[in-house]
């Protein structure tokens, strides 16, 4: 595992650094996406905080071909990087992403029992749907050239997730019609909704589930997921407030400071 903790090292500095780089050393980038999640692990154990959930990112179409996968990939949110709506995030000089996403309470352990999960077979599953904000940042100019198993190694581009309000997550369809806008000091700068991410979000779940159980890992009751963005990317920095109105599911905000 010294080429994970190596990597993790690096990745923890950068990002304690804020600094931005053309990408990691030529020995420590992770040839395959297993070494990535070691990687990935190890600087999970590195950080502040404990997990309670997972991000899933590249769960639509244009992000899969702008980084050169074929499936989505994930990362872990830890209790450090989890804020409630309202909340104020310091993000320093850093410009950052933001992804408005909905995101998911797992219900009960998830066992591989009935693998491969479907959106359809995943749903009780489910308890609450929760309208969230992630931020992402990574510490590399370029993430199309530095490719996916990079981003994955600096934990899936993870830097905090924002939730609102969870509901019962009922019915798979009740969430289709909800029409997602996302602002910065109200400008409307994105729009979407819950079919891109990989049809419904629930597929996303169904994926992240059988990936982990193939990992030989599982999703726990209570877990945190978010699903991946549902509407377009949009970057911001310290100084904006941002919101995103996820319609009967409420509104969920976040400011940035320095």
């Amino acid at each position: 595992m010294a080429f994970g903790s190596e990597t993790a090292r690096t990745l923890r500095e950068l990002r304690q650094a804020r600094e931005l780089v053309g990408g990691l050393p030529a020995a420590l980038e992770p040839p395959d996406f297993a070494a990535a999640y070691a990687a990935q692990d190890a600087l999970v154990a590195l950080s502040e905080g404990t997990r309670v959930g997972y991000k899933i990112g590249a769960t639509n179409e244009d992000a899969q071909q702008l980084l050169g996968v074929s499936e989505p990939f994930f990362g872990q949110l830890l209790t450090s990087c989890v804020h409630a709506s309202g909340a104020t995030l310091s993000v320093g000089s850093a410009r950052v992403g933001i992804e408005p996403e909905f995101a998911y309470t797992v219900a009960q352990d998830i066992l591989p029992a009935a693998m491969p999960y479907t959106g359809e077979s995943i749903a009780p599953f489910a308890a609450f749907v929760i309208p969230s904000i992630e931020v992402v940042w990574t510490p590399f100019r370029d993430w199309a050239a530095v490719g996916a198993p990079s981003l994955i190694a600096a934990n899936a581009a993870q830097e905090a997730w924002i939730h609102g309000e969870p509901a019962p997550a009922g019915a798979p369809e009740e969430i289709e019609p909800i029409h997602v806008r996302a602002y910065a000091d109200g400008q409307l700068q994105a729009e979407g909704g819950a079919a891109a991410v990989l049809g419904h979000p629930l597929n996303a779940l169904a994926w992240l589930a059988n990936t982990l159980l193939e990992q030989g890992k599982q999703l726990r009751g209570g877990d945190y997921v978010t699903t991946g963005v549902c509407t377009q990317l949009f970057f911001a920095e310290a100084g904006q407030s941002v919101t995103a109105d996820f319609g009967r599911l409420g509104v969920v905000s976040i400011d940035l400071a320095g």
